[in-house]
């Protein structure tokens, strides 16, 4: 019995010695500035630049800046693991040992490395809050709507006419009656709908139907608030609206998939993650995801989108 005890012990220790550290999801983060360049590059340049021509620039400083990084991956066979983030010129790493964080965070021009933690969207109360007799008539805003203004403003015709508007959320319901008239995605076809440069989800496999497009249920009421036709619920009801599903069926995500939600935002691209085309970007974007979330890391990724605001 003391034998059998003895080995149980050996084998244990063996177990132990040979198991791998845990891994981590980490963002690296770099010292140079992304909108300095920028500040940089409209202090030199005519004013005849477009957004492409901003997207052209982030890529090349990304490009310099991650260059010893992406060596470094390289060398360690984890490229396949790697996403190059152009808005904040950062790097997203799945799975990444102790030994090659403490590698990476040690290099001259990173600035740290962290865990890429999770956001999680509030809690939905599904309890009703309007009561019957504030729906209104079309062409009218409700009470919440109209407490900011908005009557005045549609009177004048400011009701969002030629203007993009995008959120980043849990998805969208597409189909919903005050969602489907000004959809982009119905640009070409009021039958037949076109996600290109209108709905971006992290994996473009991802298959979308209007029943699974929202599961948690916030991006909707959001869209619905910023761009809502029907009822009077929406702040521009004649704008276009675009969505990038950043938050899955539970109303989780990454700050990696956040960053790069704000970049498709910039610079739509179609479903397939392809042909991005910054002429279709947003000119307003709604991120209604505050809450007890801690976001000061995303302050880079706004900071450029205010200043390519310069060229809508």
């Amino acid at each position: 019995m003391k034998g059998l005890y003895a080995a149980l012990l050996i084998l244990t220790s063996c177990l132990y010695a040979s198991a791998t550290p845990e891994s981590t999801d980490v963002i690296i983060r770099f010292k140079s500035s992304n909108h300095a360049v920028l500040e940089a590059h409209y202090s030199s340049s005519t004013d005849t630049s477009t957004r492409s021509d901003l997207k052209v620039v982030l890529e090349q400083h990304a490009a310099t800046k991650q260059a010893a990084v992406m060596q470094i991956l390289e060398t360690h066979n984890v490229l396949n693991r790697v996403t190059s983030l152009w808005l904040d010129n950062s790097i997203a790493l799945r799975s990444a040992s102790p030994s090659l964080i403490s590698k990476l965070s040690k290099m001259d021009d990173v600035s740290e490395v962290v865990e890429d933690s999770q956001i999680s969207l509030p809690a939905m109360d599904v309890t009703p809050t309007q009561p019957e007799d504030d729906i209104t008539d079309v062409g009218k805003p409700q009470s919440n709507i109209a407490a900011l203004n908005t009557g005045p403003l549609w009177a004048k015709g400011y009701t969002g006419e030629g203007v993009v508007v995008a959120t980043i959320d849990s998805g969208v319901r597409w189909t919903h009656e005050a969602l489907r008239g000004n959809y982009r995605g119905f640009a070409k076809s009021k039958t037949v709908v076109d996600h290109d440069y209108a709905f971006w989800t992290v994996n473009a496999s991802t298959m979308l139907t209007p029943d699974t497009a929202d599961i948690y249920g916030h991006g909707t009421h959001v869209t619905g608030t910023l761009a809502g036709q029907a009822q009077g619920i929406g702040m521009a009801p004649n704008a276009t609206w675009i969505h990038a599903k950043a938050f899955d069926w539970s109303g989780g995500t990454s700050q990696s998939t956040l960053i790069a939600a704000a970049q498709w935002v910039l610079c739509p691209t179609k479903r397939d993650h392809t042909s991005a085309d910054c002429s279709k970007g947003a000119h307003v974007i709604s991120c209604s995801f505050g809450g007890n979330n801690s976001l000061t890391w995303l302050n880079p990724s706004v900071k450029v989108n205010e200043i390519s605001l310069r060229d809508s």
